[in-house]
């Protein structure tokens, strides 16, 4: 039950790690392919994870070994944000995990880049980012715990008094 409400109440984040909405499948990137994927669906100001995939090009062979860092460049021109991407927490040894922080909404341009003893390569795509919006599923679990609790509260200290009580009372 509680597992249910996290998923429910996390959404997208139970499921991020692996997985997402594809943004890159099999980018040429100099000796590499580079495969990403994003989530949430679609991206709002906040929090995203980004998962990468790295294969060789010419074999097509997965690969763990190159350092991967993710470059976020915000639609204002501002500093861009840089992220190493790891396989701390990965759905399996061939992914790389990175989470990013969108402090704007607009057009962001995502950069991957692999380096390892095969050489440097990177890829990048446009993403498009919108406001943030309440939590309306985390608001309504709240609003309907508070019901319950209040529910609870009358059934157990609120109810009137019956005659008989009210006599040896008084």
């Amino acid at each position: 039950m509680i597992a249910a409400l996290a998923a429910l109440l996390l959404g997208g984040r139970v499921w991020a790690h692996g997985g997402g909405a594809p943004q890159l499948t099999n980018e040429p990137a100099g000796p590499y392919t580079i495969s990403a994927w994003t989530n949430p669906d679609p991206p709002a100001v906040g929090a995203l994870h980004l998962t990468v995939g790295v294969a060789l090009a010419d074999t097509g062979e997965a690969l763990t070994e190159p350092q991967v860092e993710v470059i976020a460049f915000p639609p204002d021109g501002a500093a861009p944000q840089r992220v190493a991407a790891t396989h701390e927490g990965a759905l399996t040894p061939y992914f790389y995990e990175a989470d990013l922080l969108f402090s704007a909404p607009g057009a962001w341009r995502i950069q991957i880049e692999a380096r390892g003893v095969e050489g440097e390569g990177n890829a990048a795509f446009m993403l498009t980012v919108r406001e943030a919006t309440p939590n309306y599923l985390l608001w309504g679990a709240v609003g309907l715990g508070l019901v319950v609790a209040l529910w609870l509260g009358w059934i157990l200290f609120g109810q009137p008094a019956s005659k008989d009580e009210k006599t040896r009372m008084g």
